[in-house]
């Protein structure tokens, strides 16, 4: 019996370990898209000051 509490425990440890790396990764990954779209809008405005010129 207390084989299987430990790996029931194991696998609990181990899913919000999996858990918490998915979110962490999610969110960075979230980030980084918005971080490009930030860039992607100032490059065109730059774009559009130079072809004013």
């Amino acid at each position: 019996m207390s084989g299987f509490t430990v790996a029931l425990q194991w696998l609990y440890s181990g899913s919000t370990v999996a858990l918490q790396w998915l979110y962490s990764g999610s969110t960075v990954g979230l980030q980084r898209t918005k971080d490009e779209e930030m860039m992607n809008k100032r490059r065109r405005k730059g774009e559009g000051k130079l072809k004013l010129r």
